[in-house]
């Protein structure tokens, strides 16, 4: 609870709230992906897989906002190599 108040209230740069919000938002799906794949199927990623899909997923979507906004696309694919 104290995540999501957290988020909903975060006044700082605005791409940076966005990038912190898309982090969540794939973290919580590629979990809840991962494990529907264990119990379901018997399918298990290694840690290091499952960052690297996050990974690719966060950098896939900002990719995508280039066609509408490519100036907003760059400064936040930027900002998301530059964080530690």
């Amino acid at each position: 609870d104290d995540t999501l108040q957290g988020l909903i209230h975060y006044t700082g740069d605005n791409r940076l709230r966005y990038l912190t919000i898309l982090s969540w938002q794939t973290l919580i799906h590629e979990l809840w992906r991962e494990r529907n794949n264990r119990l379901h199927r018997s399918h298990f990623k290694s840690q290091e897989a499952i960052f690297s899909t996050i990974s690719s997923t966060i950098k896939n979507r900002i990719s995508s906002l280039r066609e509408t906004d490519p100036m907003e696309s760059s400064a936040c694919m930027q900002l998301w190599f530059s964080l530690p």
